[in-house]
């Protein structure tokens, strides 16, 4: 979802595993700008502002932050959302949330831009 404000304005990944599936972005930049979260965020307000500040770092691009369980789809599983900035700017531009995922690596990400 792009501008993502909330939990109900982003796409959903039910089924994605790390270090087998991918997800092709267009976001400028290497696979090198990414920068996973170190706390479990309580709400996807806590996880876009903690990727915000990420983004104030130059160069990271993409954020992977876990968020406590029923937070994305109401079960007992936390669950994770990988943001990202399109531009450089340090605001959040979109956002994918990733069901039962909590956690992810860089080379998850396939940037499409070459």
């Amino acid at each position: 979802a792009i501008n993502p404000t909330d939990l109900t304005t982003v796409d959903r990944i039910t089924d994605f595993v790390s270090g087998t599936d991918k997800i092709v972005l267009s976001v400028g930049g290497t696979l090198a700008n990414f920068e996973l979260g170190v706390v479990v965020e309580a709400n996807f307000g806590s996880a876009k502002t903690a990727a915000e500040a990420a983004f104030a770092n130059p160069g990271v691009r993409y954020f992977f932050s876990e968020i406590a369980a029923g937070q994305v789809d109401g079960d007992a599983v936390n669950d994770g959302v990988l943001f990202f900035d399109l531009n450089g700017d340090a605001v959040v531009d979109g956002a994918i949330a990733l069901v039962g995922v909590t956690s992810m690596a860089a080379n998850d990400i396939v940037n499409s831009i070459v």
